[in-house]
């Protein structure tokens, strides 16, 4: 009968291979199995809390090594705040282990709530495999994020509102804004229409059919918006190495909350077992 978590899945093995042997801590073992067992209802919110709880051993060695990536760092996010609901359901028990896991458990899940609080309330719940490929982050997380983000993805439509205001500011109508990836950036005028060209454009290139021009604010534009990408990309691992750094304040913590909800879980194994006839 299989644990709910890789954790118990291990804590149960190791109970196995190293029984109890002190009479005292049998007996207390056997009230929470005990109280389990009979409060089924309670002990199925454990269960659903549980599944939700990802392999901590694994997180943290990864953690440890500086191997994690965003996946990793989500995966904690949602497994610390698991945990505290967890805590939550034990606490209802009356047998003295399993109020000793509640206490364990709230202890530290509250010192742990800044942790799960910085993870889910600034990173995207479809994180990407590497901060490099960008979309780590929510809106919010960073202001200069959210600008890089917005430029990139609405670019285009600053350029139609662009056009639009030329067209009128010049009296222009076939004025139009066009790229190309040897001049950039450029206003197109026909020859027809030079005349009406304001002072403040400046001459790009000369064309068959008219001109074409720049600005100052179509010039900044495509500086930004061709460097948006990688700066977005630089910012989010920045970003994502400050929360790793940040996490990894707090692995003695996060250790000892998996071996809360490893036990917990094994107690609940337990009491699945004496379900079922021989046990």
């Amino acid at each position: 009968n299989s644990a709910a978590t890789a954790l118990g899945s291990r804590c149960l093995r190791q109970w196995i291979l190293e029984p109890l042997t002190h009479p005292i801590q049998i007996l207390s073992r056997q009230a929470s199995v005990r109280e389990l067992a009979v409060e089924f209802e309670r002990a199925g919110r454990m269960r659903l809390c549980l599944g939700q709880v990802y392999d901590l051993d694994r997180l943290l060695g990864r953690l440890t090594a500086g191997l994690a990536n965003p996946r990793d760092t989500w995966a904690l996010g949602q497994s610390l705040a698991a945990a505290a609901d967890l805590g939550k359901s034990l606490a209802r028990f009356q047998s003295a282990g399993l109020k000793q896991a509640a206490a364990a458990l709230e202890q530290v899940a509250s010192n742990l709530a800044r942790v799960a609080e910085r993870i889910i309330g600034t990173q995207r719940a479809e994180a990407p495999f590497t901060a490099r490929e960008g979309g780590v982050f929510l809106h919010g997380a960073s202001t200069e994020l959210d600008r890089l983000l917005d430029l990139a993805e609405n670019g285009s439509r600053w350029l139609v509102e662009f056009e639009t205001r030329e067209r009128a500011a010049t009296g222009i109508p076939s004025l139009k804004v066009r790229y190309n990836r040897v001049f950039g950036y450029y206003l197109e005028v026909t020859t027809t229409h030079l005349k009406n060209v304001p002072a403040h454009y400046l001459r790009k290139q000369t064309t068959v059919g008219g001109e074409r021009f720049f600005t100052e604010e179509l010039k900044k534009f495509e500086e930004e918006i061709l460097t948006a990408s990688a700066r977005q990309t630089a910012l989010e691992v920045q970003m994502f190495a400050e929360l790793v750094a940040f996490v990894q304040t707090e692995i003695p913590a996060i250790m000892r909350l998996a071996r809360v909800v490893a036990e917990s879980d094994c107690l609940l194994t337990l009491a699945r077992l004496m379900e079922k006839p021989g046990w």
